[in-house]
């Protein structure tokens, strides 16, 4: 028993409009009262106040770990330039006694200071 594709093609299109029709647009109204709807289900956004507080316990440990690490850290002992200068006295070596001389450093003084041999 086979059928036409006459047939077929009929009987195609009869079930098409039937079940495939597209549905007719919504008016204003109906759009507004889905609208209404959806938003009616939609929570509320809380407020969250604490929002920017989650910024604060890594800024306050990091914090904390800078003033620890500037109160705890050794004290070192720099001189100034000028006070090296004063200290050196007659036992003068590196660069205070090259600028405490009174004659002008050369090239050989400059350079044998770079190299660490003075």
């Amino acid at each position: 028993m086979r059928h036409e594709p006459e047939t077929e093609d009929k009987d195609w299109k009869r079930i098409a409009a039937a079940f495939l029709r597209s549905p007719a647009q919504p008016t204003p109204y109906e759009t507004e009262v889905f609208v209404r709807k959806v938003l009616s289900r939609l929570e509320e956004p809380s407020p969250r106040p604490w929002l920017g507080l989650r910024w604060l316990v890594p800024a306050m440990s990091f914090a904390l770990a800078v003033s620890l690490m500037l109160i705890l850290r050794p004290a070192l002992e720099v001189a100034s330039p000028d006070d090296e200068l004063f200290l050196a006295g007659e036992e003068a070596s590196g660069l205070a006694a090259m600028v405490s001389r009174p004659d002008s450093p050369t090239t050989g003084d400059v350079l044998a200071l770079a190299m660490g041999e003075r």
